[in-house]
């Protein structure tokens, strides 16, 4: 009696060029869904559980879309192992109301601050090839939750030599200009800029 086509090809291990376990961690990881990595190679769901359990395996240029798909390196999927990645910590989202639980696991927010600690440490590092002090906060620019918003945005104003006034004086055809003068009112501040169109801000 013959076996199975899953039954030869879990003992064909020769053909397995790529590490299944690790195409169902890029899966997972970035979000994806059985149904969604079948639509994107225009297979049935049948045939990604097939992949990711070692009975098939896909044509080199399904792994490619997959990979893409997944946000990972093609080459990836030949390690051993899922290679480890740290996760950012947990930022707090001020934009929800205060007790509820925010989408904070969302992968564009996740790739978006590690984007921005990586900039941050690339940028602590070139103050330290270049043997200089890193810039301080100052203190007046620290706040709490309890302090009243109004008196703290007079505070804060007058500190960075930024009054309302002045603000509110920038001609109208001119306000195009006013993000660019607030990144460098922060940068003299000591407080590293960074800019994604694709995303409003996180601090």
């Amino acid at each position: 009696m013959c076996q199975s086509t899953k039954d030869q090809s879990t003992h064909n291990h020769d053909s397995w060029w790529l590490n299944p376990s690790v195409l169902r961690w890029a899966r997972e990881r970035r979000g994806r869904t059985i149904e969604e990595a079948a639509n994107k190679v225009r297979k049935k769901p049948d045939d990604i559980v097939n992949w990711e359990e070692s009975f098939t395996v896909p044509t080199v240029r399904q792994a490619r879309v997959l990979a893409e798909f997944y946000d990972r390196p093609f080459l990836e999927l030949l390690l051993e192992n899922p290679p480890y990645i740290a996760e950012p910590e947990r930022i707090p989202d001020y934009r929800v109301q205060a007790g509820t639980q925010p989408d904070a696991g969302s992968w564009d927010i996740r790739q978006f601050q590690q984007w921005a600690e990586a900039a941050r440490l690339n940028a602590l590092d070139l103050f330290e090839q270049l043997e200089e002090d890193v810039p301080e906060i100052s203190s007046n620019l620290f706040a709490s939750t309890s302090d009243d918003p109004e008196r703290t945005a007079v505070r804060t104003r007058e500190f960075v030599e930024f009054p309302l006034k002045q603000q509110l004086d920038i001609a109208r055809g001119e306000t195009r200009l006013l993000p660019n003068l607030l990144r460098s009112i922060l940068e003299t501040m000591g407080i590293l800029v960074l800019k994604r169109s694709e995303l409003s801000g996180f601090a």
